[in-house]
């Protein structure tokens, strides 16, 4: 799968400046960043992604999958929350 651009939602701002520099060197240059549940939304909505990873978000990651699957390309979910 050829990957063009990425979401990356994180809620710490270290964590996602960290991710960000490691997409765009490994995966591809184009990478947006989204620090919680509604800027990630917001940004899913103004563009298609081809590869969205998102954090726990304290649980919200769940509710933001459904809000975005069958929409973009393959997301994946890091989390430690059980559901």
């Amino acid at each position: 799968m050829k990957v063009n651009n990425v979401l990356y939602v994180e809620d710490d701002k270290s964590w996602r400046g960290t991710m960000q520099r490691a997409f765009a060197r490994d995966i591809c240059p184009d990478v947006d960043t989204a620090e919680d549940y509604q800027s990630g939304l917001e940004k899913a909505r103004e563009k298609r992604y081809d590869l969205i990873v998102l954090d726990g978000l304290e649980g919200a990651c769940f509710a933001l999958h459904e809000e975005l699957k069958g929409k973009h390309g393959v997301i994946v979910i890091f989390s430690g929350e059980e559901r």
